[in-house]
């Protein structure tokens, strides 16, 4: 296959499990503390796959890249900011009630039981 039909072909789930796969190979392989006889010709070989791979597909990932940050990134901001928002509301609602509760404890007689009668 010639390098402009690869060019033309968009990226598919398979190469995206290709490059999963050779990144983890390559992890591996490189983490290994006792090399044996084929692992710098495999590491070779992975990398040399990488290489072409997403030099292939390079303008397709970065579009991919930019559609998220641009599309993405604020929906996830606007979701963070929501959630601490919430967060913060809670606190405060909680340290209300437990403020609330403390002055009520405090404000109650000793001998009155919460019913209203009196301890003899």
């Amino acid at each position: 296959m010639s390098e402009t039909a690869e060019k033309q072909q968009p990226l598919t789930r398979a190469d995206i499990g290709s490059i999963v796969q050779a990144i983890q190979s390559i992890n591996r392989l490189a983490s290994k503390a006792i090399k044996e006889k084929n692992d710098d010709a495999e590491l070779s070989g992975q990398r040399q796959f990488l290489a072409r791979i997403l030099c292939t597909h390079a303008g397709e990932l970065i579009q991919a890249w930019m559609i998220i940050a641009d599309e993405y990134q604020p929906l996830v901001s606007a979701f963070a900011s929501l959630t601490s928002r919430a967060a913060a509301v809670t606190q405060a609602r909680n340290a209300q009630i437990a403020a609330i509760e403390a002055a009520q404890a405090q404000v109650q007689p000793a001998n009155v039981v919460e019913s209203g009668i009196r301890k003899e």
